[in-house]
């Protein structure tokens, strides 16, 4: 950034992007998506691989195709299934991301008292392991929809009282507890959308819903870091609780979890 300027930064990037792109290409297809094809030749030699590469051997038996497989479509979901609404999942995570940014950075014209020496990237590797790890113990306890309502519930509560100003230590931890809890949220939905999906569209469904999700990711610095530039921290935090809030009924709104479901191949 001072040498060259953020427009560099962007491109340069970009360039792994391209690098995934070709390596796309030597990628192994899922075995289960070619025995839901019939193509269970392919499946077996991917397999075959698969246990070498860990050093093992495939257990005893033969490999059957799972097209007719009537025991799928009675665990398939329903028509009427709605898709993940991921969009105010990134607008809620990338926007505390940007207020930790903002409120605990010590340089907020707005708020000058506003001083911390706590920086909000010091613990992230161990932030993102104790969520990952947090978020695996909620999901096969209590499902996967009510796992995120857990979370996201638990962000609103962090939230809440920064719609006044706070102490600089304590706006930190909030915005910590908030910003973590957004995360699991995120892991969460990881694990959900690409269950919700049959074999045949499963990754074209998730990245898909994925890809969607963005757009929040987009919008949101446009909408928070200018409220907060403008000396308008309540109006910023009350939006985010709002995408929260609905963000929980949305997920109320699901018509079934995934927890303990077989995947569908139909």
């Amino acid at each position: 950034m001072p040498r060259l300027n953020w427009r560099w930064v962007l491109a340069f990037s970009a360039v792994p992007s391209f690098a995934l792109l070709i390596l796309y290409g030597v990628a192994p297809e899922s075995p289960r998506y070619l025995c839901m094809k019939g193509n269970t030749s392919d499946a077996l030699r991917i397999l075959e691989k698969i246990a070498s590469v860990n050093q093992t051997k495939l257990p005893p038996g033969v490999l059957v195709s799972g097209r007719s497989n009537d025991k799928d479509e009675e665990s398939a979901p329903s028509e009427n299934t709605a898709p993940l609404l991921p969009s105010l999942n990134s607008f809620s995570y990338y926007g505390i991301i940007l207020l930790t940014s903002k409120l605990s950075s010590g340089q907020s014209t707005c708020f000058p008292s506003l001083q911390s020496n706590i920086n909000p990237q010091d613990d992230g590797l161990y932030l993102n392991a104790f969520i990952t790890s947090m978020a695996a113990i909620l999901v096969d306890r209590v499902g996967r929809k009510q796992s995120m309502a857990i979370m996201f519930g638990l962000a609103f509560i962090f939230l809440t009282p920064l719609l006044i100003q706070q102490p600089a230590v304590l706006t930190t931890c909030l915005l910590f507890g908030a910003r973590m809890n957004a995360m699991g949220t995120f892991t969460v939905a990881s694990i959900y959308s690409p269950e919700l999906y049959p074999t045949s569209v499963r990754t074209t469904g998730a990245g898909v819903a994925s890809a969607i999700g963005r757009i929040g990711g987009m919008v949101c610095p446009l909408v928070a870091v200018g409220l907060v530039n403008e000396c308008h921290q309540t109006a910023a935090v009350a939006l985010f609780l709002v995408a929260i809030v609905v963000s929980i009924v949305c997920i109320q709104l699901f018509p079934y979890d995934t927890k303990g479901r077989e995947l569908s191949d139909t």
